[in-house]
C-alpha cells in the first residue's frame, strides 16, 4: 500500500511539472507565463496561473521566482543559508550567506546578500531572471547593510575601513558605484531610502560631526538636514514616514529610548 501511494505521488508530481513545462516552453511566444510562489502549510508552492497548476516543491519560505518560472529562490527559517531551485532540472543549489541578507529588490528582479566566503565580507547580487550571481565589487574591506531603493535600481551599502565606515551606492542599471562619504574618522550608518524617490537619508556619527544627511542620488546633491544631539547615546532606526518626513528612534541620556521627527522640506507632493 505504501509503495502504491509513493508511486501515485511521484506520477502526479511529474504530471504537474510536465504541465508547467509544456505551458512555459511550448505555448506561443505571444502568451506570457504567470508563475508565482507562495507558502502553504510550511511548504513552497509554485503556481502557474495561466493553466491553474500548482506544485508543492519543498519546505521553506519563497524569496523570489523568475518571470518564466525557471528559477525559484527560497530560504528555510532559522538557517543562515538560502537556496536556488532549478524548476525544470529539479536541482537545488545552496547559497552561503551571513546575517546580512538575502534582501530581495522591490521589483523582485535581484537579490542582494553578504557572503563571508572570502576573508572579507562581500555583497553579492543575484539576477533572479537568469539565476546568475556576481560579487558587487570585492573591496578589500568588509561590506555591510545592503538597502534597496524603492524602484530596485540602486543599492546602498556600508564599507568598513578600519575605524571608519563609508557609504556607497551601486547603480544596478549602469553597473557603477558612487562613493557617498569619505570619512577620516567616524562612520556612516543607517541608510534609509525614500519610499518613492531616489532620496537617501543616512547618518554620520563622529567626533567632529554627527548629523542626518540627505542625498539625491540622481543629481548627486547632498545636504545636512539635522543635528544629532550630544546627549544621544545610541540610534536604533532611521526611517521615512508616509508624509515625507524622517522618523529617528534613539536613546537619550535624560529620556531613555524615544523618537523624534526630522522635517525634510525638499520632499513634497510634486517631487521638486
Amino acid at each position: 500500500m505504501m509503495r502504491f501511494c509513493l508511486e501515485w505521488f511521484l506520477r502526479v508530481w511529474g504530471v504537474v511539472f510536465a504541465a508547467i513545462a509544456i505551458h512555459l516552453l511550448v505555448v506561443g511566444p505571444g502568451t506570457l507565463p504567470d508563475v508565482t510562489a507562495h507558502t502553504a502549510n510550511g511548504s513552497v508552492v509554485l503556481h502557474d496561473g495561466a493553466v491553474n497548476v500548482k506544485a508543492a516543491l519543498m519546505d521553506g519560505e519563497p524569496l523570489a521566482v523568475s518571470a518564466g518560472g525557471d528559477y525559484l529562490f527560497y530560504r528555510v527559517p532559522g538557517t543562515v543559508h538560502f537556496y536556488k531551485y532549478d524548476v525544470f532540472n529539479r536541482t537545488k543549489t545552496t547559497i552561503e550567506s551571513s546575517a546580512d541578507g538575502p534582501i530581495v529588490s522591490p521589483t523582485g528582479d535581484h537579490i542582494a546578500y553578504v557572503s563571508d566566503r572570502r576573508s572579507y565580507a562581500d555583497i553579492h547580487l543575484i539576477d533572479v531572471q537568469t539565476g546568475d550571481e556576481n560579487p558587487l565589487q570585492p573591496f578589500d574591506w568588509n561590506e555591510h547593510l545592503p538597502h534597496w531603493s524603492a524602484d530596485g535600481r540602486y543599492l546602498a551599502f556600508i564599507v568598513g575601513k578600519g575605524n571608519t565606515r563609508d557609504l556607497y551606492v551601486y547603480d544596478v542599471e549602469a553597473g557603477i558605484h558612487q562613493q557617498v562619504t569619505a570619512l577620516a574618522a567616524g562612520r556612516a550608518d543607517q541608510p534609509a531610502w525614500h519610499p518613492a524617490r531616489p532620496l537617501l537619508a543616512y547618518l554620520i556619527v563622529g567626533v567632529e560631526d554627527s548629523g542626518v544627511y540627505l542625498l539625491d542620488v540622481e543629481t548627486a546633491q547632498g545636504q545636512r538636514i539635522s543635528d544629532i544631539g550630544e546627549r544621544v547615546t545610541a540610534i536604533f532606526d532611521v526611517d521615512w514616514r508616509i508624509d515625507g518626513d524622517i522618523a529617528m528612534e534613539f536613546r537619550d541620556v535624560d529620556f531613555g529610548r524615544t523618537q523624534t521627527t526630522i522635517r525634510v522640506p525638499v520632499v513634497d507632493a510634486e517631487g521638486s
